[in-house]
């Protein structure tokens, strides 16, 4: 994929993950200060010029496209390969790693927040479970809403068209 390609070469300290399509050069606060597609084109420009590392990263991209173009497409190696755990909806994943811990990335270059990422199967299936029973009681507590509202909106209509049919009773004149 590249992504740890482009981090060394370019000398990057900020945090360098991949999201969706796109390897992202960002910080804590905001995540896609500068966006790579993964055919090597440049997405997203830094142009702010309020950072020094990040005006000399642009300088150096636009200076050979065809490297920065390389350096993606080209596979990354790594020198370490720890395996950490993570979920998706109902799937424990597991995923290698050289450095385990925020603001450290995946091989296939996920950020690994610390509430989502463990060295411990165990801990992950426990989040996972959680997770899916706080969504469950979050959906259930939309639904009951809607289910509430729609109730409401159905009284109001029921009351509506009993007042056009009283209207309509006893004034069928004026029809």
């Amino acid at each position: 994929m590249g992504w740890k390609n482009v981090k060394d070469h370019y000398r990057i300290t900020h945090i360098v993950q991949v999201v969706t399509d796109a390897i992202c050069i960002g910080s804590p606060y905001v995540y896609n200060l500068i966006e790579i597609s993964l055919d090597g084109r440049i997405l997203k420009r830094y142009d702010e010029r309020r950072n020094e590392h990040l005006e000399r990263i642009m300088r150096e991209m636009d200076a050979d496209l065809d490297v920065l173009k390389r350096l993606v497409q080209a596979p990354d190696i790594f020198a370490n390969s720890i395996t950490v755990y993570t979920w998706e909806g109902a799937k424990i994943l597991e995923k290698q790693c050289e450095v385990f811990g925020w603001p450290n990335v995946t091989h296939d270059g996920c950020l690994m927040y610390k509430n989502t990422f463990s060295l411990d199967k165990a801990e992950v299936i426990s989040w996972a479970k959680i997770s899916a029973e706080r969504g469950v009681k979050n959906a259930q507590e939309v639904l009951n809403r809607h289910q509430k509202q729609l109730q409401e909106s159905q009284e109001y209509l029921d009351a509506c068209r009993l007042q056009l049919d009283a209207l309509s009773a006893d004034y069928p004149e004026n029809e």
